[in-house]
């Protein structure tokens, strides 16, 4: 190794700036032609529309990045040898320092000589004088060009002589929606099994029903009043619960519905009504079936490769999505389960496209299991709502009981459903009816023993004290139901037509009867209450009309 440290130090510097000099035209040339492809790129885009859209600031920006990584990897690196024959040639000192360069692969007495020389004139060479950085008019092309480029981004416009844009705009937008629907049914995936998970530690409907039954086992005979508050405020617990699950949750569900089944045929009106009748029963085994081979159909046309065969498939899964669709929209009501579904038939629509078929089946599988826990919830609702139906009538029992100081909850021990509850209660108001203490199961009046019970009595003066003072005022209320009022009325002496009473009877009695029937339906009362209206206007209807 040969000992010149100023000759080295020269050539060291001179090779770094031959390689920065390598460096900016690698930079220039690989910038401009960046460029350059990529404005013809984007006029062909433009202009044609036959390459993808993926023009815009972001990959303008990333242009110079890229062409400055590309110039990195390909410039030249000059080696030793290069910089001694630059200096060589602006020093004039005759290939000295290439000699000095050279002098490990040689040998010879003259080495000291050359490193003597050439340490001599290294003070005397500029480095800056070797390798110069001057301005070119060629370095011009990397400002005008980059602008020309952004000028065509924002202001030439997007030609579509073949039609491609238009196509490649759709398939956007539908990926787009595709990917909105997965998103949507994932969040309501995790907000459903949430609500499921919920309910099955802490269903406020069962607790409800276990309050009710040890509230029935505690009553004593001898405490009506008592007896008669609790069993109203049970009444009005359980009944807010029910109008809170028809109308948030089933609304009309599990009516039957002759408009709903407009437009089936003879097997699909067969299926929702075996459907239907199974979710009365709080059961949906069926449905649970039916969505499971649903599923089982996309997982085969997911897996098929024959176009005949995906057709068929696809054509048999469309149908039976209807079906559920279908009932859960227009007959049980259920919009989620019905948005579920909707959602899932959309997205087999995309199966179609090629470039979505995927994307689509694994969307419409979310769906389906969606719809398998919206139906899950649907069940459990509808199970809630039955039990609350039995729990309202059990009350209207114990009331009835309650009134002849039969509501004993020692004989309730061993009872553990709504329905024992019931059984009991229904017999002892039998005792009663034979006893002459109460009237039957039916709501009809039987003749009693005097003053002794409900019915009609016997005759006879009332052990009553008229002067006992009492808070008792006599005050006369409006009635709610109307159907008019009444502005000017004309009278006149005579007889009336024949049966003209009676058809005005009637026809009153049907307008308030009527009129109630829409009553309970717009204020949701509870199912507990309807058999007693109803039995009150056929009593009256039996009645002797007015002559």
């Amino acid at each position: 190794m040969w000992d010149a440290p100023r000759s080295r130090r020269l050539l060291a510097v001179v090779s770094r700036r031959l390689q920065g000099r390598s460096l900016l035209e690698a930079v220039y040339w690989s910038v401009a032609a960046a460029y350059g492809v990529y404005g013809l790129a984007l006029l062909t885009r433009r202009l044609t529309g036959l390459i993808p859209d993926w023009f815009g600031w972001q990959t303008f920006a990333l242009v110079p990045v890229v062409a400055g990584l590309a110039a990195w990897v390909v410039h030249r690196r000059p080696a030793l040898q290069e910089a001694a024959r630059a200096v060589d040639r602006t020093a004039g000192v005759k290939d000295l320092y290439l000699t000095l360069s050279l002098l490990d692969r040689s040998a010879g007495e003259y080495q000291p000589l050359v490193v003597q020389a050439a340490e001599d004139v290294a003070d005397r060479i500029d480095p800056r004088q070797v390798v110069s950085f001057s301005w070119r008019r060629r370095y011009g092309h990397l400002a005008w060009l980059p602008v020309a480029i952004a000028c065509a981004l924002v202001w030439l416009p997007q030609g579509d002589p073949f039609g491609k844009v238009a196509s490649a705009s759709l398939a956007t937008q539908r990926k787009e929606r595709l990917a909105e629907t997965r998103k949507q049914t994932r969040l309501r995936l995790a907000e459903v099994k949430k609500d499921l998970e919920e309910q099955a530690t802490d269903n406020p409907v069962d607790e409800s029903i276990e309050q009710l039954k040890l509230t029935l086992n505690q009553f004593q005979p001898s405490r009506k009043s008592d007896n008669l508050r609790v069993l109203s405020e049970n009444q009005k617990l359980l009944g807010e619960q029910w109008r809170k699950l028809a109308g948030e949750k089933l609304k009309n569900a599990l009516k039957s519905s002759e408009q709903a089944r407009q437009g089936l045929g003879a097997d699909d009106e067969d299926k929702l009504r075996k459907w239907t009748r199974e979710l009365q029963a709080g059961s949906a085994d069926s449905l649970r079936q039916e969505l499971a081979e649903q599923k089982e159909l996309l997982q085969r046309l997911a897996k098929t490769g024959d176009p005949v065969e995906k057709q068929q498939l696809q054509k048999e899964l469309r149908d039976r999505l209807k079906d559920v669709e279908q009932l859960a929209r227009q007959h049980l009501d259920a919009q989620p389960l019905a948005a579920s579904l909707q959602r899932a038939l959309k997205q087999l629509e995309l199966t179609n496209l090629q470039e979505l078929s995927q994307e689509a089946l694994d969307a419409a599988m979310d769906s389906l299991e969606l719809s398998e826990m919206e139906l899950e919830q649907l069940v459990q609702s509808a199970e809630d709502l039955r039990q609350l139906e039995e729990a309202l009538k059990t009350l209207q029992l114990a009331k009835r009981l309650n009134e002849h100081e039969k509501l004993d909850g020692k004989q309730c021990r061993n009872c553990k459903t709504m329905a024992e509850y019931q059984a009991l209660y229904k017999k002892l108001l039998a005792e009663c009816q034979a006893q002459g203490l109460a009237e039957n199961e039916e709501g009809q009046r039987k003749r009693g023993q005097g003053l002794k019970g409900r019915g009609i009595g016997e005759g006879g003066i009332a052990p009553e004290d008229d002067s006992v003072q009492t808070e008792f005022r006599s005050e006369l209320a409006q009635s709610a139901v109307q159907a008019g009022k009444t502005i000017l009325s004309l009278k006149s002496r005579g007889l009336g037509e024949k049966g003209q009473a009676l058809q005005d009877y009637r026809h009153l009695l049907q307008q308030v009867r009527q009129g109630v029937g829409e009553a309970i339906l717009q204020e949701q009362v509870p199912p507990g209450y309807h058999e007693g209206i109803k039995t009150y206007f056929d009593s009256l209807e039996s009645m002797s009309p007015p002559k």
